[in-house]
């Protein structure tokens, strides 16, 4: 499956995805507050993902039209991800009263799913 053109993005969902549902199950085994916060963390990661893919992908389409529309498209994704992180981490800590450290170390293993893509495409590119 493509998301956005790419295989990449698509792998590095899966594997958030995987990694933040081991972490909920390994949360569950200390408590349902802690696993909940864990779930929640992860799904703010994949969003970030998510809308990273797509500032990508309408920059790598506004590039053949100006270089400028490139940047603007990365940036303009940047600000947008940046103030949606603050008001979902905001939510998380305010209004569900989700354990922080959970929260933040379910957002942090699934954002090491970058690492495992990135570990991918430098086997691949030191094989061809």
């Amino acid at each position: 499956m493509k998301l956005f053109g790419t295989d990449l993005s698509s792998r590095v969902i899966l594997g958030q995805a995987l990694l933040v549902g081991a972490s909920v199950a390994a949360g569950f085994m200390v408590s349902a507050s802690v696993a909940s916060a864990v779930a929640c963390g992860g799904i703010v990661a994949i969003i970030n993902t998510l809308l990273l893919s797509r500032s990508v992908y309408q920059a790598f389409t506004n590039v053949s039209v100006s270089a400028t529309g490139g940047a603007l498209a990365l940036f303009s994704g940047l600000v947008v991800r940046l103030m949606l992180m603050t008001i979902l981490f905001g939510v998380g800590f305010a209004v569900l009263k989700l354990d922080p450290l959970p929260f933040i170390l379910g957002f942090v293993i699934a954002q090491s799913a970058y690492g495992f893509g990135g570990l991918d495409m430098f086997y691949k590119a030191t094989r061809e």
